[in-house]
């Protein structure tokens, strides 16, 4: 597995209210970083799991759990708009210029990341291994943060996602959207 640092989040990570946010991977057990669209439709049948991961990781003081939105398609305001009429039940993040889904390389949404102290990524693919819940055998992203609590590594540290093509912006993209 090539290893992928999550370095400068600070630089990269918008919340919805426009503020630029930091995160420290250092003083985590696991940092938890979930690529989804407003658009893509498997982007869209995950939102359950990803509120019910939330439900189960998302508020312990010992893992940073961050739902990014990196499409160049989806502005902040699409991405606000999207957020307030799901309801989501945890904070999301626009990733500017796709900076973190370049660093990762994720190239479709839902990728999810989990990432130790030392700011290397211990698992990064796929949340599960079926768009359908009901034939989910393998939870990947579930037993990854499990593992990183429990201070192992994760036994699966890549996994090929299947979703939606993340929209990149482009060198020549000069407003970045």
């Amino acid at each position: 597995m090539t290893a992928a640092f999550l370095l400068g989040l600070e630089a990269v990570l918008t919340a919805l209210d426009g503020s630029r946010q930091s995160f420290d991977a250092a003083d985590k057990k696991a940092t938890v970083v979930i690529f989804v669209s407003t658009v893509c439709p498997v982007s869209a049948d995950y939102q359950p799991r990803i509120a019910k991961l939330w439900a189960e990781f998302g508020t312990r003081r010992d893992v940073n759990f961050l739902v990014v939105f990196p499409n160049k398609t989806e502005p902040l305001d699409a991405v606000r708009k999207h957020a307030a009429e799901v309801k989501f039940p945890f904070p999301v993040y626009r990733d500017d210029n796709n900076a973190l889904a370049n660093a990762l390389g994720a190239a479709v949404t839902p990728t999810a990341a989990v990432y130790g102290r030392d700011g290397v990524a211990r698992y990064i693919g796929a949340i599960d291994d079926a768009v359908n819940p009901a034939r989910v055998k393998h939870a990947y992203l579930r037993d990854a943060i499990r593992s990183m609590l429990a201070g192992r590594r994760p036994a699966v540290g890549v996994e090929t996602a299947s979703g939606c093509t993340i929209k990149r912006v482009r060198a020549d993209d000069s407003q970045g959207r």
